[in-house]
């Protein structure tokens, strides 16, 4: 199984139109074979930031969903006039919350890094402690609930990464967290998302990450634009 992360910052002024854009969508996303669910959270930090994160069976699924006619044109409108940025995380699931099972195994390059996912209720998923990675030790510091997925560089000694949480608005008091982590430290990132009270959890090996400005990753050429006000 394979996920696609979309964390999107949209013109406050178009956001309704580009929700009507994705509602729109998800009835012909659900169409296509080999999908097999999608979601859309709010950001609690910063406010005004969304994350839609859709899982596929394989990477074919996803270059059929790519090659959507609706989802193309959505996305060159997109670009742009309504949105200010966006990041896509792509990468193959390697874990639901039990064996962490290496992206190797598969056949698949070296990830880029990965990313470990939770979701609770949101009156008993309490936060798990921020994650300090680095020198093969992990300790734990207050959380903060703000922060980014894609800040610094997971190993280095000390570095604080932070988890980001999320509110579900297709399930009203599903909250979701991410946080980057290693390898050798996901079973221990899912044990503090068990602990913590979440019910769905999963490691990301990332195999594609690029966003709106830089595109080296991305199958698709678009023209470079330049950022909004």
């Amino acid at each position: 199984m394979f996920a696609v992360m979309f964390e999107l910052t949209p013109v406050p002024e178009r956001l309704t139109e580009y929700s009507a854009t994705l509602r729109a969508m998800r009835s012909q996303v659900q169409q296509i074979p080999g999908f097999i669910s999608t979601e859309r959270f709010a950001s609690r930090a910063p406010a005004g930031k969304f994350l839609v994160i859709s899982f596929w069976k394989d990477e074919r699924a996803i270059a059929t969903y790519r090659a959507n006619h609706l989802h193309h044109t959505t996305q060159i409108k997109a670009r742009s006039e309504m949105l200010r940025d966006y990041r896509l995380t792509v990468g193959r699931v390697i874990s639901e919350g039990a064996e962490v099972v290496p992206a190797e195994k598969f056949g698949d390059p070296a990830p880029r890094r990965y990313l470990a996912l939770g979701a609770g209720p949101a009156g008993r998923f309490i936060r798990p402690p921020t994650t300090l990675l680095g020198s093969g030790t992990r300790h734990s510091a207050a959380a903060s609930g703000s922060g980014s997925t894609g800040a610094g560089g997971v190993g280095s000694p000390a570095e604080v990464v932070p988890w980001v949480w999320y509110d579900s608005m297709y399930e009203p008091g599903k909250t979701m967290a991410t946080v980057e982590t290693t390898f050798e430290q996901a079973a221990g990132v899912l044990s503090e998302l068990r602990l913590g009270g979440a019910r769905e959890m999963r490691v990301i090996a990332v195999s594609r990450d690029y966003g709106m400005f830089d595109r080296d990753d991305a199958p698709q050429y678009h023209a470079p634009i330049s950022p909004k006000g």
